[in-house]
């Protein structure tokens, strides 16, 4: 008898492009357990009853300025409060704003950090490849001292096809960028 497995080879991996999903049908989805509309956009500043302070281009100007002024409004009342008085409606305006920015940020937030994660799972995978390929040396080295340092070569293809299939995630990945 012999000890050749009887299993079949597994499929081979198969890499679908990154497409993003299809709009729900009806335009509304649940976020966080609330129904949201397709049509709705973020609120503003002065949806909510707040002053607009964004002067700037870029998001990094605009936080940059709002925390200079909010630490500028913070000591003011530090120093309001020390002398006896309470004057705390003037950081609304301000934090109103600097929360409008941040949640603007929010999903360039998301994509890098889906963009790290699979950057470090296709090291680790990679990682895992040159492990499997310094085994498969090592046993072919092994392989030739017992049969007499006569040279065989174990055809271990599926090792570079799932090399080539991490090469090809990691062009996907790069292009989301």
């Amino acid at each position: 008898m012999s000890a050749v497995a009887s299993l079949p080879r597994p499929p081979p991996f198969k890499t679908v492009p990154a497409r993003p999903p299809a709009p729900p049908a009806n335009g509304e989805y649940v976020s966080f357990g609330v129904t949201r509309r397709l049509d709705e956009s973020a609120a503003t500043p002065e949806d909510v009853g707040a002053v607009s302070l964004l002067r700037h281009a870029t998001t990094e100007e605009n936080v940059k300025a709002l925390l200079r002024e909010l630490l500028d409004k913070f000591t003011a009342i530090v120093d309001a409060l020390h002398a006896g008085q309470a004057p705390a409606e003037d950081l609304r305006d301000v934090v109103v704003n600097l929360m409008f920015v941040i949640n603007e940020h929010r999903a360039h937030q998301a994509r890098q950090i889906l963009v790290d994660a699979l950057e470090a799972q296709l090291r680790r995978k990679r990682d895992i490849i040159q492990d499997v390929e310094k085994c498969i040396g090592e046993f072919e080295a092994e392989l030739a001292l017992l049969v007499g340092e006569k040279q065989m070569r174990v055809d271990f293809g599926q090792a570079s096809s799932v090399a080539a299939v991490l090469d090809r995630e990691f062009d996907l990945l790069l292009s989301l960028r």
